[in-house]
């Protein structure tokens, strides 16, 4: 109880009174795929999170750490995104020693009235609680296939709706997820091979995020654009969508957040057949987006 009027004492003074744009909260799970607790917990997380109760007040990203060790194989989640993974749950002070554990917006869980940080204990009502508490900052995030479905620029637009003042700096940060991940072979040894809302890559880097001015008054506005690249690991295309966040460093809270969804790629037809017949001539004849008609000489 104690814990929760000082998150709603310090939210009143950095957002001020005013604050009137409703609140989407993040979730970030440290999960690893050498831990069998995680493998255990995450179906009933995943079930949890995409119900179309809470999937309107919460996105996730979640965080493979190296908990208890470290999956050897050069592809797996972990390894392919180690970099940023390693400095979210321990050098940016999470204090992540055990796993799974979960943050909701920045904060212990326990602040919102959940048993522990268990994800396990998180439900209806912790979520709920945590969406409650509106924001100073309403943001929009678009997106754009390149020509060639190789990069994606985002367009993201900020605004205050209060008064705010951060306790440090304030950053925006921004990271790739991919919102499914099927292996036929699982990455590591607890045998998990279903993910959902995995971080593969933040931009233009996890640490630094793009930088926000620590003071804000309503009706003040920042918008940028960012480049991000596919990086070569990535699955599947068709499930990367972004999460984008407000974080104030000085206390870690999280002020607004933001999700960019997946987005069909420019060109899907795909030829998942050929048909090969001895007409007399040598084209190629196209018939429908499932076949082709290979030509050979008579």
């Amino acid at each position: 109880m104690n814990a929760t009027r000082t998150l709603i004492a310090v939210l009143a003074l950095s957002g001020g009174l005013m604050a009137q744009t409703p609140r989407l909260s993040l979730y970030e799970e440290f999960t690893g795929e050498n831990c069998p607790p995680c493998a255990a917990t995450n179906p009933g997380l995943n079930t949890l999170l995409a119900s179309p109760t809470n999937s309107p007040k919460v996105v996730a990203i979640k965080w493979q750490v190296p908990i208890p060790s470290a999956p050897s194989a050069t592809w797996s989640l972990y390894q392919t995104n180690k970099a940023d993974i390693n400095w979210r749950y321990s050098a940016y002070g999470y204090g992540i020693n055990s796993a799974p554990s979960g943050r909701m917006d920045g904060q212990n869980v326990t602040v919102f009235g959940a048993a522990s940080d268990h994800p396990a204990n998180l439900n209806n009502t912790v979520i709920s609680t945590a969406q409650s508490y509106t924001s100073a900052f309403n943001v929009t995030m678009n997106r754009a296939w390149n020509p060639g479905c190789t990069a994606i620029t985002l367009t993201v637009s900020i605004q205050a709706t209060a008064n705010f003042n951060a306790v440090g700096s304030l950053v925006f940060r921004t990271v790739m997820v991919e919102r499914v991940i099927d292996f036929t072979v699982a990455p590591g040894t607890n045998g998990e091979k279903h993910f959902e809302d995995i971080a593969i890559k933040s931009f233009p880097t996890l640490q630094s995020g793009v930088a926000m001015a620590s003071n804000w008054t309503i009706g003040q506005t920042q918008t940028f654009t960012l480049n991000c690249p596919i990086p070569s690991y990535c699955r599947k295309k068709e499930e990367i969508a972004f999460v984008g966040f407000i974080q104030d460093d000085g206390n870690q809270q999280v002020a607004q957040c933001v999700r960019a969804d997946r987005q069909a790629l420019l060109y899907d037809a795909k030829a998942v057949a050929a048909r090969v017949e001895p007409v007399c001539s040598s084209t190629l004849a196209p018939l429908r987006s499932e076949e082709r008609r290979v030509g050979k000489e008579c």
